[in-house]
């Protein structure tokens, strides 16, 4: 038999439905916690959600564009490492070595080990 059908299963779940209360009444508290959203694109499905990840979402978009701005200014789009650990990110709360592995991960970025220290290079996008 299924393990919904379960006598103990049920026993659990009329349990666990009678302490949270309806379905309603719990989708309302998931909706003013912030944890659930109505999609947009059907009215009747809902997302979830992460309260606050708008704040990290554009500290990575500003940091990201900062970094490539300041590649893409030198004469042959390259920088060493050390001298992005300096810079002071406007709008980002993040650090100078998280975007930089984030434009890695991306592809955006390779970094070469040179006898002056590990060379950060924009890479070419075709």
């Amino acid at each position: 038999p299924a393990a919904a059908s379960h006598p103990r299963n049920a026993i659990a779940s009329t349990a666990a439905a009678a302490a949270l209360g309806s379905s309603d009444a719990i989708l309302r508290r998931l909706l003013s916690a912030e944890l659930v959203c109505r999609d947009s694109r059907s009215p009747e499905s809902f997302m979830f959600t992460v309260p606050g990840a708008a704040v990290f979402v554009k500290s990575v978009v500003a940091g990201r564009q900062q970094l490539l701005q300041m590649l893409k200014r030198k004469k042959y789009q390259e920088v060493l490492e050390k001298e992005l650990a300096c810079v002071a990110l406007r709008g980002s709360c993040l650090t100078p070595a998280f975007h930089l592995r984030d434009l890695q991960g991306r592809g955006l970025v390779s970094c070469i080990d040179t006898t002056a220290g590990r060379l950060v290079r924009l890479t070419q996008r075709k």
